[in-house]
């Protein structure tokens, strides 16, 4: 989460009342419980920065919501680490859904709202709400999300994770398998150029960036990294995956990473 000063608590219809309290690991287990639902700011007031981009497929809005999840988690894993994306139905068993894409460094609220209503056009589905919502709260609050895994207040249902192949239900702990994804420097200043051309009415810039996040999975010891379990006694391999990811942040490129690193 990236605002952690206040979040909104859901009332039995539905609704949500915000809290002037800060969000607690208590809290979070309150809602993972069933004992509260809460919902939580996404946008950093103090320099407009968010951790994920949150699609909300809602069935009064969106015909065959199924299929259009399916669509949208297509093009995601084409774009970003297929560990970063998760599916959540929102009140299990209804075709209520919410897509993530998590990211391992904050981004840009513009550049996460641009990525998201990319997302909606590349799968061809304009109908599908984007959060953020806001390029920039101004100080402010922005609209809330409410957090996986809780019980909606109003339909006494449960939030749960899904396979996004045969949509069944996966075990809570899926959520702790994210491997969030990386947008370089360059891509990030790519795509605010792009969004000041838009802006002016002028046309994208022709110097186009890869658009598609890092996958540092891609990287042999990334990946050893990430699928063997590390005994305590072996906890100095952890910096392996720091050094990877300051690898590509300097050079924006894994080319000639391995030679580096042996």
């Amino acid at each position: 989460m990236n605002r952690l000063d206040t979040y909104a608590l859901q009332k039995t219809d539905g609704t949500y009342r915000r809290i002037e309290e800060a969000v607690t690991k208590e809290l979070i287990q309150q809602h993972l419980s069933g004992t509260v639902t809460i919902g939580v700011y996404q946008v950093d007031p103090t320099d407009d920065i968010v951790k994920w981009i949150c699609l909300d497929v809602d069935p009064t809005k969106v015909p065959n919501p199924t299929e259009v999840v399916k669509s949208l988690y297509g093009w995601a894993v084409k774009t970003w680490p297929r560990e970063s994306v998760l599916v959540e139905a929102s009140r299990y068993p209804d075709e209520s859904y919410h897509i993530w894409v998590f990211f391992a460094e904050p981004i840009p609220a513009d550049v996460a709202r641009w990525l998201g209503k990319l997302w909606n056009e590349r799968a061809g589905q304009p109908n599908v709400e984007v959060f953020p919502k806001q390029e920039s709260v101004e100080g402010r609050f922005g609209n809330l999300v409410k957090l996986p895994l809780g019980l909606h207040r109003e339909a006494k249902k449960w939030s749960r994770l899904l396979n996004p192949e045969t949509f069944q239900p996966l075990a809570n702990g899926a959520l702790l398998k994210v491997a969030p994804a990386i947008l370089t420097e360059q891509q990030i200043a790519e795509i605010k150029s792009r969004i000041a051309a838009a802006k002016k009415g002028e046309p994208p810039p022709t110097n186009t960036a890869d658009l598609q996040a890092v996958d540092l999975k891609s990287i042999p010891c990334v990946k050893a990294f990430h699928d063997t379990p590390i005994p305590p006694s072996y906890r100095h391999m952890a910096p392996a995956k720091n050094i990877a990811i300051l690898y590509w942040q300097i050079k924006g490129s894994w080319q000639g990473f391995e030679e580096w690193a042996e």
